[in-house]
Parts: C-alpha cells; sequence; structure tokens
C-alpha cells in the first residue's frame, strides 16, 4: 500500500473523501512504528515532505485519526488481532530497557529513563481467538509481564505450508501447551511479545468500564541476538543509530549477528566525508543505551542499504551482501579484537578508504 500511495500524484488522491470510514486497518508483521504514527499524527498537517507518507495522505483526504489502526497480521493467520470500531488511538507503552533485555515489560515514564523503548499495540484479541504468551523453550505460559512467543489458537490459522512434508515445519502449526488443555491447538508465530490489559469507559459518563486485551509485538525471534545473557532486538538498536548524528539518514540503519556471533552494524550516511568521525559517535551511542560493543560498522553511501520498493528494510539480503563482499561499502572498520584486514567492497561511485582495525578496551 506505501508503494501504491507513493505512485499516486495529487490529482489521483485528492478527489475522494474518506471522512465517513470509521475503521481503517493496516496490517502489519511486525512491530508498529511510534515515531512514524506520531510525525503523522501531529505534524503531518505542517510537514511540507510527505510524499512518502501513507498516512499523511489519508489525513488530507479528511480521515479521522481515530480511524487509523494497525493490526497484527501473520503468514499463518492474516488477521490475529482487530481495532474494529475502537475509536481510540494507538495504545502507547513506555518500556524500560534494560528489563526488558531480560525479558519484563517494566512501565515506566520517559523521564524516568531516557533510554526507554517507545511501544504501541497490535491490536486487540478478537473473541473467536485465543493468544498464549508461552516460552518457547519449555513450551509453558509465561507470567504476567514477561516478554514470551506469541502462540495463536483460532480457525482462521492454516494447517500447514502448501507441498511441505518437514516434520518441524508442521509442529509450528500444531504445538501445545505444556501441562495445558491438550486439545487446544496452538500455531506458534515465531515472534516475541506481551499481553497488556486495557480498560476504557464504554459510556460519556465514564459509569462502565470495558476490559480487554492487547497485543504488543516486539519482533521475530530469529532477528534478535544474545549477549552477555541479555537480549537485545535489532530495531531498538538501528533506532539508536539513526539517531546518534544527523549525517546517518533516515531509516538507514541494519544490524545483524553474523559469523562467530559477531554484531554487524550497515550504516547509510548522506555523505563520504564524515565516514571516519562517524564510527566514534555510533560505538559510543549504542555503548550507551545497549551497554555492548558493535563488532564490525560498515557505511554505504545513500541509496546504497538493501531495502524493499516499499521502503522496507531487507535484513536478510544485507547479510548476504555483507558475507557474500558484494556489499558496496565506503569503509569498514573492525571495532573489537585483533582482527586481520576485510576486503572493502568496490564500488563504481565511492573509492574504497583502507581498512583500519581499533581495539577499544
Amino acid at each position: 500500500m506505501q508503494h501504491a500511495m507513493s505512485t499516486m500524484s495529487s490529482s489521483d488522491y485528492k478527489n475522494f473523501a474518506l471522512h465517513s470510514v470509521q475503521n481503517l486497518m493496516l496490517a502489519t508483521e511486525s512491530r508498529p512504528k511510534p515515531e512514524l504514527c506520531k510525525f503523522i499524527l501531529t505534524t503531518a498537517r505542517s510537514c511540507g515532505k510527505l510524499d512518502h507518507q501513507i498516512l499523511a495522505y489519508f489525513l488530507s483526504n479528511r480521515l479521522e485519526k481515530e480511524a487509523i489502526n494497525t493490526v497484527y497480521s501473520h503468514t499463518m493467520n492474516p488477521m490475529i488481532t482487530t481495532r474494529s470500531y475502537m475509536l481510540m488511538e494507538p495504545i502507547a507503552l513506555y518500556l524500560e530497557l534494560r528489563s526488558l533485555r531480560k525479558g519484563i515489560v517494566h512501565v515506566i515514564t520517559p523521564e524516568e529513563d531516557p533510554f526507554g523503548v517507545l511501544l504501541h499495540d497490535s491490536g486487540i484479541v478478537p473473541t473467536t481467538t485465543m493468544i498464549a504468551i508461552v516460552n518457547p523453550e519449555t513450551r509453558t505460559v509465561c507470567p504476567n509481564n514477561v516478554v514470551g512467543e506469541i502462540w495463536v489458537a483460532s480457525d482462521a490459522n492454516v494447517k500447514s505450508f502448501y507441498g511441505s512434508d518437514d516434520i518441524m515445519e508442521t509442529a509450528r502449526f500444531a504445538a501445545t501447551i505444556e501441562g495445558g488443555d491438550q486439545r487446544t491447538v496452538y500455531a506458534r508465530t515465531g515472534d516475541l511479545g506481551f499481553l497488556w490489559t486495557v480498560q476504557r469507559s464504554a459510556d460519556p459518563m465514564g459509569h462502565t468500564v470495558e476490559e480487554g486485551q492487547c497485543l504488543f509485538v516486539l519482533g521475530p525471534i530469529g532477528e534478535t541476538f544474545e549477549l552477555n545473557g541479555l537480549m537485545h532486538f535489532p530495531i531498538d538498536v538501528e533506532l539508536t543509530i539513526e539517531k546518534s548524528h544527523p549525517m546517518v539518514t533516515p531509516d538507514g540503519c541494519i544490524i545483524f549477528q553474523g559469523v562467530d556471533n559477531e554484531i554487524v552494524a550497515v550504516v547509510q550516511i548522506k555523505s563520504p566525508d564524515y565516514a571516519l568521525s562517524l564510527i566514534p559517535v555510533i560505538v559510543s551511542a549504542v555503548l550507551d543505551e545497549h551497554v555492548f560493543l558493535v563488532d564490525v560498522i560498515v557505511l554505504v553511501a545513500a541509496g546504497e542499504l538493501p531495502k524493499s520498493r516499499s521502503g522496507q528494510k531487507q535484513r536478510g539480503k544485507t547479510l548476504v551482501a555483507y558475507l557474500d563482499g558484494t556489499l558496496k561499502a565506503i569503509h569498514v572498520r573492525k571495532v573489537t579484537g585483533n582482527y586481520a584486514q576485510l576486503p572493502v567492497p568496490h564500488s563504481e561511485e565511492n573509492t574504497p578508504v583502507e581498512l583500519e582495525s581499533t581495539m577499544i578496551n
């Protein structure tokens, strides 16, 4: 949808009105971006560059902000949550990052910890669906306020992948909770998250209180990495790097765990003139907020960071390009350890910079 809206001309989308729409559900398979929603809802009318902002297009067509809803979708179930006619803005939680790294949900205020994580809900659990937050290793239900894998029991779940007879794959569609009702079969999404109970008034006088559980999605298990016994979500580290210096392009960082568990950050910058000065800034920002050192920093020119046509980061494609040496880098820096020099992939537009190795104690 983002790609379609970005290719529309002003004459295409200004000829219709959406003021009567009560519920526009935007399905997402990942964590909603609060900073995007906040930008759209608070500054869309005053900002001049909105060509690729989908919600800005909708606001210009008089769509009420309460009607814009994000719901959790997955290949195993196209609509796990819903926000039908809730008529309320996204529920925001500000979590302490230190507790989140331990898998614990601790809600705080931005004044208590400037390095916290802002989350928006991914929708409410409908009555026809059961969601359990389960420890992926023990297959037992997690206690309240503990992060776990999202398991879904619903008639809308798919039963298998077409043409697949993999036993491990089949088990994902028919999982049961250890010590629970074995007749209830769940689909394992492979995503981490937690449930949060919300309350709201059902009438204008505020006498009646409705209660429900909202799902908060944190990210895929396969993308998280563990350092010193603590769990890190790439999206949080990437946001830290993107905010660390104005020469880092917006949404211009991809971080992953490579060979020998080394943490690699691929950072897109606006100009190669600032390449060397950015290294200590990035290292310091990640160390301050996430308490670990990035092993390798790869700087690439604008437009070289692998993304889909809708602007989504392609983490897997970036990892493959880094490992096979086809990633067009303008500078590569080893931050930790005494390693042999790495070959810098050549770029037609950029002159390769000689690799330097820095040891940080």
